[in-house]
C-alpha cells in the first residue's frame, strides 16, 4: 500500500480509537477543535484542520462515525457502532499505541474511570483482563434491586422507539398510582435504576420513577412519545437532580482533618475548590471552600466524615449537621450509661 494511503489509514484509525462510543451524550463527545488538539502531529495548523475535516467526513460516510449537536452548541463526533474493535483495520498494537492520548485526555478532564472501563478486555479496547484491572467503589455497595425483566425490556424499548408507556406504580407513601408517562432517560443511582419521565398534564416536570416500584408497564406502540426539546441529561445530573436535589447550589466551607484532609488535597470537591492550611488550629489541618449542588450525596458525605469535618458555612447546613450528629450521639450515649451502671 502506498505511503500516503497508509498515513491516511493510520490517522483515521487514531480518530476511531479516541472517539467516544455510540450513545455517549453529545455534551461529552469531541468537537473538531478537541480532536485537532489530541493529534497535533496529524492535524497541525489550518491545513491540518482541513485534513481532519476530510477524515471525519470519510468516517461518517463509511458509517464508522456520526455527528450531532448539543443543544445550541457546535458539532460533536462519536463512533457509530460498537464492533469497530474487531475490525481488521484496528489491531491490538494500534490500540496500545493510542492509549497514551486517551489517558492524557482522561487526566486532563477527570474521567479516568471511564478510560479504565474502555481498556478492559470484555469492553471496547480489549487490552487488559479483569485479573489485571479492577475498578472498585469507595463506598458500601448494596445488592442490586430485583426488577422483572419484562419491565426493564419495555422501558428500554420505549426509550429507543420514542413511545410513551402506561404505568402502574407504588409511590413512596405506599399508595398506588397510574398514568401515561413519556420517557426522557434512564439513570442508575447506586443499585436502583430510575425512569426519568414526564406525565400527561405535567409536561414541564421531569419525575424520577424507581423501576422496582413499577407493578406494570406497557409500551403504547401506537403513540409517539413527547420529548422535552431542551432536556440535557448531563446538565440535569450536574445540577444535582440525579440525587434528588432541586438544582440548588451551596457555598460550602468546611474544616477538615485526618484522612478527609488528605483526600481533599488530592481529590478536590470541585474544579474551583480553594484550600487553605490551618497552622494555628490544633484540631484541624485545612479549610476548604467549594460551590457544589445541594444533594443527598453531599449530606451523606458530610455525616459519614464524622468528627473529621466541621461545617462552617452555610449556617443552616451547619445547624442541620450538628443536630443530626447530636441525635446519633444520644443513641449511643444510652449504651455508654448502661455500661457504666453495670460496672
Amino acid at each position: 500500500m502506498p505511503g500516503a494511503q497508509l498515513e491516511t489509514l493510520q490517522r483515521r484509525t487514531d480518530l476511531l480509537t479516541l472517539l467516544k462510543p455510540p450513545g455517549t451524550s453529545w455534551s461529552d463527545c469531541h468537537t473538531i477543535r478537541r480532536l485537532q488538539e489530541a493529534f497535533p502531529d496529524h492535524y497541525a495548523n489550518s491545513a491540518g484542520l482541513r485534513k481532519l475535516q476530510r477524515d471525519i467526513k470519510e468516517l461518517i460516510d463509511s458509517g464508522d462515525a456520526e455527528a450531532g449537536q448539543r443543544q445550541g452548541g457546535t458539532w460533536r463526533y462519536r463512533r457509530a457502532r460498537y464492533d469497530l474493535w474487531d475490525d481488521s483495520r484496528i489491531r491490538r498494537s494500534d490500540t496500545t499505541r493510542l492509549l497514551f492520548p486517551l489517558l492524557e485526555e482522561a487526566s486532563r478532564s477527570g474521567r479516568l474511570e471511564e478510560v479504565w472501563h474502555r481498556v478492559l478486555i470484555d469492553q471496547q479496547m480489549g487490552l487488559l483482563t479483569r485479573e489485571q484491572l479492577l475498578v472498585i467503589p469507595d463506598h458500601l455497595q448494596l445488592q442490586q434491586v430485583r426488577i422483572p425483566a419484562g419491565i426493564l425490556h419495555n422501558v428500554v424499548s420505549a426509550l429507543i422507539e420514542s413511545h410513551p408507556v402506561e404505568a402502574r406504580y407504588q409511590k413512596k407513601s405506599g399508595e398506588m398510582s397510574e398514568g401515561k408517562l413519556h420517557p426522557q432517560a434512564l439513570i442508575q443511582r447506586g443499585p436502583i435504576p430510575y425512569l426519568l419521565a414526564i406525565k400527561d398534564g405535567e409536561r414541564e416536570i421531569i419525575k424520577h420513577f424507581p423501576l422496582h416500584r413499577m407493578q406494570n408497564l406497557t409500551v403504547l406502540a401506537e403513540d409517539t412519545g413527547i420529548r422535552l426539546p431542551n432536556f440535557d441529561l448531563q446538565e440535569h445530573i450536574a445540577q444535582g437532580h440525579g440525587d434528588f436535589g432541586q438544582g440548588d447550589s451551596v457555598d460550602l466551607q468546611i474544616r477538615a482533618r485526618g484522612y478527609i484532609a488528605e483526600i481533599l488535597q488530592a481529590c478536590p470537591l470541585t474544579a474551583d475548590q480553594t484550600l487553605e492550611s490551618e497552622p494555628d488550629d490544633p484540631e484541624f489541618e485545612i479549610r476548604v471552600s467549594a460551590k457544589l449542588p445541594s444533594t443527598g450525596s453531599l449530606w451523606r458525605w458530610l455525616l459519614a466524615a464524622g468528627a473529621n469535618i466541621e461545617v462552617i458555612e452555610p449556617e443552616d447546613l451547619r445547624a442541620r449537621v450538628g443536630a443530626e450528629l447530636r441525635k446519633g450521639s444520644r443513641l449511643y450515649s444510652k449504651f455508654s450509661m448502661q455500661e457504666s451502671g453495670d460496672n
